[in-house]
């Protein structure tokens, strides 16, 4: 969990223990003025920040995927906690494989990922935060395997 998540499940734990002293600490409070309507809604968005960050971390952890080429296409299956998605995509309809930046940083890092770029449509992002070399890999063998390029003309 703590390796999969990328430290956002620690980050989350940690989150939600500082929101619970402060929600024990108002709640202890007897003294309250103006109205504690207005607390308690902050606190609550500072919970669902928290439990968001939770449920991301394990959704990271537990996801998984299957990655088959045959017969000049190329069929991904994720499973994840929200449920499956599939795609697939004929050798003709890819513009290009590579291992590339997700868009995520982390301390200032760019997060890699493996990257499926239709001819057609938005980048897919799959294996977000694995090792570089082993992404770079499989971007190698599935452009390989499916005869297309690693950047897009």
């Amino acid at each position: 969990m703590r390796k999969g998540s990328k430290g956002l499940f620690g980050f989350g734990i940690l989150w939600c223990l500082i929101v619970a002293v402060i929600s024990i600490a108002i709640a202890s409070a007897k003294n309250v003025r103006g109205n504690p309507f207005v607390g308690w809604a902050l606190i609550g968005v500072f919970w669902l920040v928290g439990l968001s960050m939770l449920t991301g971390a394990i959704d990271m952890a537990r996801r998984r995927a299957m990655l088959l080429v045959e017969n000049g296409q190329l069929k991904v299956a994720q499973i994840g906690i929200f449920g499956a998605k599939r795609w697939d995509w004929n050798r003709e309809n890819i513009a290009a494989i590579r291992a590339d930046t997700s868009g995520m940083e982390i301390n200032n890092a760019p997060v890699i990922e493996l990257q499926i770029r239709p001819v057609n449509g938005k980048k897919v992002g799959f294996f977000a935060g694995r090792d570089q070399e082993e992404l770079r890999w499989m971007a190698s063998e599935l452009r390989r395997a499916l005869k297309v390029p690693a950047t897009t003309k």
